[in-house]
C-alpha cells in the first residue's frame, strides 16, 4: 500500500486505524496466497525436497493417508461434544510454550483505550492485543472516530471551540469540523468600546464609521 501511494507505512497504518480496517482482509489473503504460489519455483520445490529427504517419519504413508482423510471428513455434533471437554481445557493456552499468557489484570485493560496503546503499555504486538479483543468480543476503542453524545454537541452551543476542545478531550480540528457539520456557527458576541479605540478613530469620529463594522474591521487590521 506504501509503495503504490509513495507514502510512508507509518501513513498507511494511521489510514488503516482511523478508517477502521482489519489488518489481514480478503485482498490480503488472496495476495498472500498469490504471492507463496509463485515464490514457489521449480527450484524451491527441489530445495525443499532435499532438506526432507532421509528424515524418518513418524507415519507410514498409509498412516498419513488416514490421518488426512479423518481431518477432511465432516464432523458430527457426536464428534464436537465428545471433544468439548478437550477444547475448554486447551482454551486460552498458547500453543507455543514460549508464548505468554493473558492474564485477567490484562484482558481487563483491552477496550479502555486503543489496541495499539494497549499493546504498548502490556509489551505485546498489536496483532495479539487485536486477536484478544475479537476473541473476547469487546468493543474497539478508536480515540479518532470517536461518537458525539448529546450532551458534547450541546456544549457548541454555548462554549468556544477551545473550550470545548478542552473539557471532551478532542482536538480543536475535531470540534471546529463537528461545529460546521451540525451547523452550530456561533459569531462572536459584541463588546463595549473602549476608550483607547475611540482615540484610534480620531478627535472626532463619525457616528456613521463607528456603525460600520467593515470599516472598522479595516481601520483595525490595517486593510485599506
Amino acid at each position: 500500500m506504501a509503495n503504490h501511494w509513495g507514502v510512508c507505512t507509518a501513513v498507511v497504518s494511521k489510514w488503516r486505524n482511523a478508517l477502521e480496517v482489519e489488518p489481514i482482509t480478503v485482498g490480503t489473503r488472496r495476495l498472500k496466497s498469490y504471492v507463496q504460489t509463485e515464490a514457489l519455483t521449480p527450484q524451491l520445490r527441489a530445495h525443499l525436497s532435499r532438506t526432507k529427504t532421509g528424515k524418518p517419519r513418524k507415519l507410514t504413508r498409509r498412516g498419513e493417508a488416514r490421518l488426512l482423510a479423518a481431518l477432511r471428513r465432516p464432523k458430527s455434533a457426536q464428534w464436537f461434544k465428545a471433544m468439548a471437554p478437550h477444547f475448554a481445557a486447551r482454551r486460552g493456552k498458547p500453543v507455543d510454550p514460549n508464548d505468554r499468557a493473558w492474564t485477567p489484570k490484562e484482558e481487563k485493560l483491552i477496550g479502555t483505550m486503543p489496541d495499539r496503546a494497549v499493546a504498548k503499555r502490556l509489551g505485546r504486538s498489536v496483532s495479539a492485543v487485536t486477536a484478544r479483543r475479537r476473541q473476547k468480543e469487546i468493543p474497539y476503542l478508536n480515540a479518532v472516530l470517536r461518537p458525539w453524545p448529546d450532551a458534547e454537541i450541546k456544549l457548541l452551543e454555548k462554549s468556544s471551540d477551545e473550550n470545548v476542545a478542552k473539557r471532551t478531550g478532542r482536538s480543536l480540528k475535531s470540534v471546529q469540523d463537528k461545529r460546521r457539520a451540525v451547523g452550530l456557527l456561533v459569531r462572536p458576541r459584541s463588546r463595549p468600546w473602549t476608550e483607547r479605540e475611540d482615540r484610534l478613530l480620531g478627535p472626532d469620529p463619525t457616528p456613521n464609521l463607528r456603525c460600520n463594522s467593515t470599516v472598522v474591521a479595516w481601520t483595525f487590521t490595517g486593510v485599506e
